[in-house]
């Protein structure tokens, strides 16, 4: 569960830096928490994670990762 968290703000980390700046607070702080993430954590990344799915940026497909 910890490697999937920070796979997550890893995503978010590259994302922010390539496509979009406005959320890059969030990911500044939920990449503080890689080592204990809490309940409360996860839910800001969930959210996080929301506000990009539902953003509208020409160009961009986001694709469930092929494992």
């Amino acid at each position: 569960m910890l490697d999937e968290y920070r796979s997550i703000v890893g995503d978010i980390l590259y994302y922010t830096t390539k496509m979009s700046t406005d959320i890059k607070n969030t990911a500044r702080e939920s990449a503080t928490h890689l080592y204990n993430p809490n309940k409360e954590d996860w839910k800001a990344l969930e959210k996080c994670v929301g506000y990009i799915f539902h953003s509208e940026y020409e160009g961009l497909i986001l694709r469930k990762p092929r494992r």
